[in-house]
């Protein structure tokens, strides 16, 4: 089963996330759909995990709120300088009124396999009727 309203943060606070793609749902059933599309194109469910409801937004902490106050300035910076820093807002403020988020990992060390696995997850999410598709790399990020 994949796993729902993980930490993102654990170990460390991450101000982005990274090496994922990501989508927004509306509806559970369009959710759960997703990730039956990320098991058939190859996902393990310990590659996905989903955010959901309130709790959900909280776990996203998405202004560093539970974090030191280095960590929130260093937060708010990012927020100021990254092109898609209010993507994580959105889709928190989306959790709150119902929604989902879905983040599959990309571990794939090898640049060609891992730009494939970015396109099998892209390609589930898309197809499950996913919302803002978006790629996490290491220093770009993508829209689909």
């Amino acid at each position: 089963m994949a796993t729902i309203n993980p930490d993102p943060h654990k170990p460390e606070y991450k101000f982005l996330p990274n090496r994922c793609v990501t989508a927004t749902f509306n509806q559970t059933p369009d959710a759960t759909k997703a990730v039956q599309s990320l098991r058939t194109a190859g996902f393990a469910e310990s590659e996905i995990r989903l955010y959901t409801g309130e709790e959900g937004a909280i776990k996203l902490d998405v202004n560093a709120e539970d974090e030191s106050l280095p960590t929130r300035l260093l937060q708010s910076l990012t927020k100021a300088l990254a092109d898609d820093a209010g993507y994580l807002e959105r889709a928190a403020n989306k959790l709150k009124q119902g929604g989902t988020l879905i983040s599959v990992s990309l571990k794939e060390e090898e640049e060609e396999d891992y730009n494939r696995a970015v396109e099998r997850a892209s390609t589930a999410l898309k197809a499950a009727g996913g919302d803002a598709v978006q790629h996490w790399g290491d220093w770009t990020t993508e829209q689909f």
